[in-house]
């Protein structure tokens, strides 16, 4: 009885992994693959966009590492600030995200941090909220639940596979309307990245 227990807990976890994983493709256009599932415990999807970069992931950190240039590529951030420097690898981060008339704008603070392997060449720059690390401010809502990362795989021919997956809640924007236009930042974000790493000054030397 009690292994027949253990393995009914086994099959319960198996299949919520799977639940977990299960990625619908929502578009593919332009080189640009955006997937969406059912993010758990809300109604709210999560995204997950892939595309390949002309450049290698060091390209990618430098672009990163310029917080200027993120409203020139980024979808709908307004203004981009670091907050605090913890080291070159690691930042915390205020966004503004544009909101279309007549609701509010949305703001958030990302804990950023950014790894590589330098072995296999992998990089990762993974993204957490962090909500109370400023007071909230007046005419902005705060965006408390988001997290993501942005995963750098080189290929072969040195070049870079981005995978950028990304949850948040908008807070007062009811789910539907979001999940309508769940595919345009991920869509917007890698086709203006894609561009940006093409820049001179982010080209990383040997």
């Amino acid at each position: 009885m009690r292994i027949c227990t253990l393995f009914f807990i086994a099959f319960l976890c198996s299949f919520s992994t799977m639940a977990q994983t299960d990625w619908k493709l929502k578009k593919s256009e332009a080189g640009i693959d955006v997937y969406v599932r059912n993010a758990p415990g809300t109604e709210l999807l999560e995204f997950k966009g892939i595309t390949v970069l002309d450049c290698d992931t060091e390209t990618v950190f430098n672009v990163f590492r310029d917080f200027g240039s993120w409203t020139d590529w980024s979808y709908k951030l307004a203004t981009v600030d670091v907050l605090k420097k913890e080291s070159p690898v690691e930042f915390f981060v205020y966004y503004e995200v544009e909101m279309p008339w007549p609701m509010e704008n949305r703001d958030m603070i990302n804990h950023l941090r950014m790894t590589k392997n330098k072995l296999t060449g992998e990089g990762r720059i993974i993204m957490e909220s962090i909500p109370d690390y400023i007071s909230e401010k007046e005419d902005k809502i705060r965006l408390k639940d988001g997290k993501g990362s942005y995963q750098l795989n080189p290929t072969e021919d040195g070049k870079t596979e981005v995978i950028y997956q990304y949850f948040t809640n908008p807070e007062g924007v009811p789910a539907w309307v979001v999940n309508l236009f769940i595919t345009d930042s991920p869509f917007s974000t890698l086709k203006g990245m894609r561009e940006e790493v093409k820049k001179a000054k982010y080209i990383a030397v040997p």
